[in-house]
Formats: structure tokens, sequence, C-alpha cells
């Protein structure tokens, strides 16, 4: 191979690594603000991680913002809304999404 291909080459490269996009985390900025909102900080009342100890959705509390959402017949969790594959997880085990807090999704987890 030519040396002067090799930068080329080596810039396509770097280039490509640049797009690759990766799953945001729990502490990303709200695009709008660039502020992290926390549950507490959307008014939620965070109980525990749901539904690992390690997990970014949470169960949430009795507060304002959720009092017309909360059934004796399911457990009410809210996932930060740019966590889309956690929400889509829990969507399949068969929840359901009944409100937008700030950047967070509340779901409704039928209890079994």
């Amino acid at each position: 191979m030519h040396t002067t291909y090799k930068p080329l080459i080596f810039l396509a490269c770097l280039g490509l690594t640049g797009c690759v996009m990766s799953e945001p985390s729990a502490n990303d900025a709200d695009p709008a603000t660039g502020q992290v909102t926390s549950a507490s900080d959307a008014g939620l009342y965070a109980v525990r991680p749901y539904p690992d100890p390690g997990s970014v959705c949470q169960v949430i509390g009795e507060s304002d913002a959720t009092r017309e959402f909360l059934d004796d017949a399911a457990l009410l969790i809210g996932c930060p809304t740019q966590q889309r594959s956690a929400i889509a997880d829990r969507m399949n085990e068969g929840a359901r999404v009944v409100a937008q807090v700030r950047q967070w999704t509340l779901l409704s987890v039928p209890m079994r």
C-alpha cells in the first residue's frame, strides 16, 4: 500500500469511531437547559431502584405529582426519559406509560 493512503485510512477510521452512539447515562443533562434533573428535582419521591439495585428506574412514592397515578394493583415507577432502553424493557415486561414529569417517564407496572 502506498504511504500516502495510510493517513487517509487512519482519518476515515477515526471519523467512523467518532460516530458511534452510546447509551445515555442517568446523569445526562437536559439538552434544553444543560441541567441534570433528579427524581426529587422533578417533584418525585424515589423509594428504591427498580427492578434491581443498580437500575436507573426508580419505584416512585406518593407526591403531589404522582397521586393520581398510584394504584393498589400496580407499582408506579419512573425512569429518566433519555433512558429509552430501560423504558422499553419495562414496557416489554407489561408496564404502560402513564405520564411525563419533567425529564422522567412514569410507568405503571401491574403487580402479579
